[in-house]
Protein backbone atom coordinates (compact mmCIF):
# COMPACT_ATOMS: atom_id res chain seq x y z
CA UNK A 1 0.00 0.00 0.00
CA UNK A 2 1.39 3.00 -1.03
CA UNK A 3 -0.18 6.51 1.15
CA UNK A 4 -0.82 9.90 -0.95
CA UNK A 5 -1.48 12.70 1.55
CA UNK A 6 -4.03 15.72 -0.02
CA UNK A 7 -6.01 18.63 0.04
CA UNK A 8 -9.73 17.59 0.70
CA UNK A 9 -10.81 19.77 -2.48
CA UNK A 10 -7.70 18.07 -4.94
CA UNK A 11 -8.48 15.56 -8.01
CA UNK A 12 -5.38 14.77 -9.04
CA UNK A 13 -1.91 14.20 -8.51
CA UNK A 14 0.69 17.15 -9.49
CA UNK A 15 2.82 17.37 -11.71
CA UNK A 16 5.62 16.73 -9.44
CA UNK A 17 3.69 13.97 -7.57
CA UNK A 18 2.94 12.57 -10.50
CA UNK A 19 6.22 11.56 -11.67
CA UNK A 20 7.67 10.71 -8.30
CA UNK A 21 4.42 8.32 -7.86
CA UNK A 22 5.34 6.25 -10.74
CA UNK A 23 9.08 5.97 -10.55
CA UNK A 24 7.82 4.45 -6.49
CA UNK A 25 5.34 2.78 -8.15
CA UNK A 26 7.42 1.03 -10.74
CA UNK A 27 9.93 0.01 -8.32
CA UNK A 28 7.27 -1.40 -5.67
CA UNK A 29 6.02 -3.54 -8.07
CA UNK A 30 9.08 -4.83 -9.68
CA UNK A 31 10.77 -5.47 -5.64
CA UNK A 32 7.44 -7.19 -4.49
CA UNK A 33 6.17 -9.26 -7.78
CA UNK A 34 3.25 -7.43 -7.76
CA UNK A 35 1.30 -7.74 -10.84
CA UNK A 36 0.26 -4.33 -12.83
CA UNK A 37 -3.36 -5.38 -13.44
CA UNK A 38 -3.68 -5.42 -9.34
CA UNK A 39 -2.62 -1.64 -8.93
CA UNK A 40 -5.95 0.15 -8.25
CA UNK A 41 -6.16 3.89 -6.02
CA UNK A 42 -8.72 4.19 -3.34
CA UNK A 43 -10.00 6.84 -0.70
CA UNK A 44 -8.96 5.35 2.58
CA UNK A 45 -10.54 6.20 6.14
CA UNK A 46 -9.24 5.39 9.08
CA UNK A 47 -12.22 4.65 11.68
CA UNK A 48 -11.71 4.66 15.68
CA UNK A 49 -14.71 3.38 17.96
CA UNK A 50 -14.00 3.38 21.75
CA UNK A 51 -12.77 0.24 22.71
CA UNK A 52 -11.95 -0.60 19.66
CA UNK A 53 -8.96 -1.59 17.21
CA UNK A 54 -8.57 1.53 14.01
CA UNK A 55 -10.21 -0.23 11.02
CA UNK A 56 -9.68 0.84 7.23
CA UNK A 57 -12.53 1.84 5.42
CA UNK A 58 -11.73 1.95 1.78
CA UNK A 59 -14.38 3.95 -1.26
CA UNK A 60 -13.54 5.12 -4.68
CA UNK A 61 -12.35 8.48 -5.34
CA UNK A 62 -14.38 11.54 -7.71
CA UNK A 63 -11.68 13.16 -9.90
CA UNK A 64 -9.12 12.30 -11.90
CA UNK A 65 -7.38 9.67 -9.39
CA UNK A 66 -8.19 6.71 -11.05
CA UNK A 67 -7.28 7.51 -14.93
CA UNK A 68 -3.83 8.78 -13.64
CA UNK A 69 -3.16 5.73 -12.24
CA UNK A 70 -3.96 3.65 -15.39
CA UNK A 71 -2.13 5.95 -17.18
CA UNK A 72 1.06 5.37 -14.85
CA UNK A 73 0.49 2.22 -15.37
CA UNK A 74 0.84 2.19 -18.73
CA UNK A 75 3.99 4.40 -19.07
CA UNK A 76 5.65 1.95 -16.74
CA UNK A 77 4.50 -1.26 -18.40
CA UNK A 78 7.56 -1.31 -20.87
CA UNK A 79 10.12 -1.25 -17.58
CA UNK A 80 8.04 -4.01 -15.53
CA UNK A 81 10.50 -6.56 -15.06
CA UNK A 82 9.92 -8.03 -11.52
CA UNK A 83 12.76 -9.48 -9.97
CA UNK A 84 12.73 -13.09 -9.23
CA UNK A 85 12.03 -14.56 -5.37
CA UNK A 86 13.30 -17.51 -3.96
CA UNK A 87 10.73 -18.59 -1.27
CA UNK A 88 10.71 -21.50 1.29
CA UNK A 89 7.68 -22.51 2.87
CA UNK A 90 7.08 -25.44 5.66
CA UNK A 91 3.04 -26.61 6.31
CA UNK A 92 3.76 -26.83 9.94
CA UNK A 93 0.47 -27.98 11.45
CA UNK A 94 -3.39 -29.41 9.72
CA UNK A 95 -6.19 -29.00 12.01
CA UNK A 96 -9.08 -31.52 10.61
CA UNK A 97 -12.23 -32.03 12.12
CA UNK A 98 -12.45 -34.11 15.42
CA UNK A 99 -15.00 -36.47 14.72
CA UNK A 100 -17.32 -37.58 11.89
CA UNK A 101 -18.67 -35.18 9.57
CA UNK A 102 -21.69 -35.37 7.43
CA UNK A 103 -22.53 -34.86 3.65
CA UNK A 104 -23.63 -31.37 3.41
CA UNK A 105 -21.88 -30.08 5.89
CA UNK A 106 -19.60 -27.04 5.83
CA UNK A 107 -16.60 -27.91 6.97
CA UNK A 108 -13.12 -25.87 7.00
CA UNK A 109 -9.64 -26.79 7.97
CA UNK A 110 -6.73 -25.00 9.53
CA UNK A 111 -3.29 -25.03 7.77
CA UNK A 112 -0.76 -23.22 9.23
CA UNK A 113 2.02 -21.87 7.02
CA UNK A 114 5.48 -20.83 7.77
CA UNK A 115 7.87 -18.30 5.53
CA UNK A 116 11.29 -19.81 6.51
CA UNK A 117 12.41 -17.01 4.01
CA UNK A 118 13.83 -13.95 4.53
CA UNK A 119 11.60 -11.61 2.32
CA UNK A 120 7.65 -10.98 2.57
CA UNK A 121 5.59 -13.56 0.67
CA UNK A 122 2.29 -11.12 -0.38
CA UNK A 123 -1.42 -12.57 -1.51
CA UNK A 124 -1.71 -12.03 -5.21
CA UNK A 125 1.72 -12.47 -6.88
CA UNK A 126 2.82 -14.95 -8.88
CA UNK A 127 4.52 -16.72 -5.66
CA UNK A 128 1.07 -16.87 -3.58
CA UNK A 129 0.87 -20.23 -2.41
CA UNK A 130 -2.35 -22.67 -3.39
CA UNK A 131 -3.30 -26.09 -1.78
CA UNK A 132 -3.29 -28.22 -4.79
CA UNK A 133 -3.52 -31.81 -5.39
CA UNK A 134 -0.53 -33.87 -5.96
CA UNK A 135 0.10 -35.27 -9.55
CA UNK A 136 -2.57 -33.29 -10.94
CA UNK A 137 -5.94 -35.19 -9.69
CA UNK A 138 -9.03 -34.11 -9.32
CA UNK A 139 -9.96 -33.77 -5.80
CA UNK A 140 -13.26 -35.07 -3.87
CA UNK A 141 -13.04 -32.20 -1.54
CA UNK A 142 -13.48 -29.89 -4.21
CA UNK A 143 -16.34 -26.24 -3.44
CA UNK A 144 -17.31 -25.17 -6.50
CA UNK A 145 -17.25 -21.25 -6.67
CA UNK A 146 -14.57 -21.48 -3.95
CA UNK A 147 -11.80 -23.21 -5.02
CA UNK A 148 -10.17 -22.17 -8.36
CA UNK A 149 -10.24 -25.61 -9.99
CA UNK A 150 -10.82 -29.15 -9.16
CA UNK A 151 -7.35 -29.39 -8.52
CA UNK A 152 -6.41 -26.17 -6.89
CA UNK A 153 -7.70 -24.05 -3.91
CA UNK A 154 -6.86 -20.47 -3.08
CA UNK A 155 -5.13 -20.24 0.88
CA UNK A 156 -4.44 -16.51 1.54
CA UNK A 157 -7.27 -14.17 2.02
CA UNK A 158 -6.53 -11.09 -0.32
CA UNK A 159 -4.26 -8.59 0.63
CA UNK A 160 -2.57 -10.56 3.41
CA UNK A 161 0.71 -10.98 4.05
CA UNK A 162 3.08 -13.86 5.19
CA UNK A 163 6.50 -12.16 6.68
CA UNK A 164 9.94 -14.14 7.01
CA UNK A 165 9.81 -16.70 9.71
CA UNK A 166 6.10 -16.12 10.50
CA UNK A 167 3.69 -18.83 10.41
CA UNK A 168 0.48 -18.43 10.00
CA UNK A 169 -2.99 -20.85 10.18
CA UNK A 170 -5.25 -20.13 6.94
CA UNK A 171 -8.65 -21.28 6.48
CA UNK A 172 -9.44 -24.18 3.43
CA UNK A 173 -12.86 -24.61 2.67
CA UNK A 174 -13.97 -28.16 1.96
CA UNK A 175 -17.00 -30.03 0.27
CA UNK A 176 -17.78 -33.36 2.13
CA UNK A 177 -18.10 -35.89 -0.63
CA UNK A 178 -20.53 -38.82 -1.35
CA UNK A 179 -18.04 -41.25 0.23
CA UNK A 180 -18.45 -42.92 3.06
CA UNK A 181 -15.74 -43.62 6.07
CA UNK A 182 -12.28 -42.41 5.96
CA UNK A 183 -11.45 -40.02 3.27
CA UNK A 184 -7.88 -39.21 2.75
CA UNK A 185 -5.99 -37.18 -0.09
CA UNK A 186 -2.59 -36.08 -0.20
CA UNK A 187 -1.71 -31.90 -1.04
CA UNK A 188 0.87 -29.83 -1.43
CA UNK A 189 1.94 -26.39 -1.74
CA UNK A 190 2.38 -24.53 -5.31
CA UNK A 191 2.97 -21.19 -6.77
CA UNK A 192 0.83 -19.36 -8.67
CA UNK A 193 3.72 -20.86 -11.58
CA UNK A 194 2.67 -23.74 -10.91
CA UNK A 195 6.27 -24.70 -9.43
CA UNK A 196 6.14 -26.80 -6.02
CA UNK A 197 7.58 -25.74 -3.03
CA UNK A 198 9.54 -28.79 -1.64
CA UNK A 199 8.59 -30.54 1.52
CA UNK A 200 4.68 -29.38 1.76
CA UNK A 201 3.42 -32.01 1.32
CA UNK A 202 0.30 -33.22 3.90
CA UNK A 203 -2.77 -34.96 4.11
CA UNK A 204 -6.25 -34.20 4.68
CA UNK A 205 -8.73 -37.04 5.93
CA UNK A 206 -12.46 -36.46 6.55
CA UNK A 207 -14.81 -39.26 8.17
CA UNK A 208 -17.69 -39.50 6.23
CA UNK A 209 -20.65 -40.82 8.12
CA UNK A 210 -23.02 -43.53 5.74
CA UNK A 211 -26.18 -41.70 5.15
CA UNK A 212 -29.75 -43.37 5.72
CA UNK A 213 -30.48 -42.77 1.95
CA UNK A 214 -29.75 -44.52 -1.19
CA UNK A 215 -26.82 -43.63 -2.79
CA UNK A 216 -25.42 -44.39 -6.79
CA UNK A 217 -22.60 -43.92 -8.72
CA UNK A 218 -22.62 -43.33 -12.86
CA UNK A 219 -20.77 -45.95 -14.30
CA UNK A 220 -19.25 -46.19 -17.39
CA UNK A 221 -21.38 -44.89 -20.50
CA UNK A 222 -20.66 -45.42 -24.08
CA UNK A 223 -20.49 -41.69 -24.93
CA UNK A 224 -18.59 -40.87 -21.50
CA UNK A 225 -21.56 -39.30 -20.17
CA UNK A 226 -25.57 -40.36 -19.27
CA UNK A 227 -28.18 -38.03 -20.06
CA UNK A 228 -30.81 -36.72 -17.57
CA UNK A 229 -34.70 -36.83 -18.02
CA UNK A 230 -37.23 -34.64 -17.12
CA UNK A 231 -39.51 -37.49 -16.52
CA UNK A 232 -39.25 -41.33 -16.04
CA UNK A 233 -39.02 -41.75 -19.54
CA UNK A 234 -36.44 -42.09 -22.47
CA UNK A 235 -38.76 -39.22 -25.04
CA UNK A 236 -38.49 -37.05 -21.51
CA UNK A 237 -36.84 -33.92 -22.59
CA UNK A 238 -32.86 -34.04 -21.52
CA UNK A 239 -32.36 -31.13 -18.87
CA UNK A 240 -28.56 -31.67 -17.46
CA UNK A 241 -25.87 -34.23 -18.05
CA UNK A 242 -23.94 -36.59 -16.00
CA UNK A 243 -21.04 -38.03 -15.83
CA UNK A 244 -19.34 -41.60 -14.77
CA UNK A 245 -17.88 -41.51 -11.61
CA UNK A 246 -20.33 -39.00 -10.00
CA UNK A 247 -22.69 -39.97 -7.16
CA UNK A 248 -26.20 -38.91 -6.18
CA UNK A 249 -28.80 -39.50 -3.87
CA UNK A 250 -31.56 -41.40 -4.94
CA UNK A 251 -35.32 -39.73 -4.56
CA UNK A 252 -37.46 -42.14 -6.10
CA UNK A 253 -37.33 -45.63 -8.35
CA UNK A 254 -39.75 -46.11 -10.86
CA UNK A 255 -41.14 -49.14 -12.76
CA UNK A 256 -40.11 -47.66 -16.21
CA UNK A 257 -36.19 -48.44 -15.51
CA UNK A 258 -35.89 -45.09 -14.16
CA UNK A 259 -34.54 -43.48 -11.09
CA UNK A 260 -34.74 -40.20 -9.67
CA UNK A 261 -31.58 -38.67 -8.42
CA UNK A 262 -31.49 -35.18 -6.45
CA UNK A 263 -28.80 -33.21 -8.16
CA UNK A 264 -28.24 -30.20 -5.95
CA UNK A 265 -29.10 -26.72 -5.70
CA UNK A 266 -32.87 -27.89 -5.35
CA UNK A 267 -32.71 -30.32 -8.93
CA UNK A 268 -33.91 -33.57 -9.80
CA UNK A 269 -34.28 -35.54 -12.94
CA UNK A 270 -34.68 -39.39 -13.97
CA UNK A 271 -31.49 -40.99 -15.46
CA UNK A 272 -31.94 -45.06 -17.09
CA UNK A 273 -30.61 -47.68 -14.38
CA UNK A 274 -28.57 -49.39 -16.71
CA UNK A 275 -25.94 -47.02 -16.20
CA UNK A 276 -25.79 -46.77 -12.33
CA UNK A 277 -24.95 -48.41 -9.25
CA UNK A 278 -25.74 -48.48 -5.67
CA UNK A 279 -22.88 -47.55 -2.96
Amino acid sequence: MIIYLTQPDQTDFTAQAYTAMKDLLLSVANNNNIKLEKVSVKSLELQLKAGAAVTQKFSDLPGRWSSSVQQMVSEIKPLYSPVVKNYTLQVTKVDLPSGPVNYGDDVEIGVTVKNISNINLYQGTDYEPLVARTQNVSSKFFVNGVWLSQTQAPLMPDGSVLKPNESTKFSLKLNVPLYFGVQTESFQLTNLLGKVYPGTTFDISLNVNRLNKEVVEITSTPTGQLNVHQGPWGSSPVTAKVTPGQRYIVISRTDSGYIQLDLGNGKSGYVVTTYVKTI
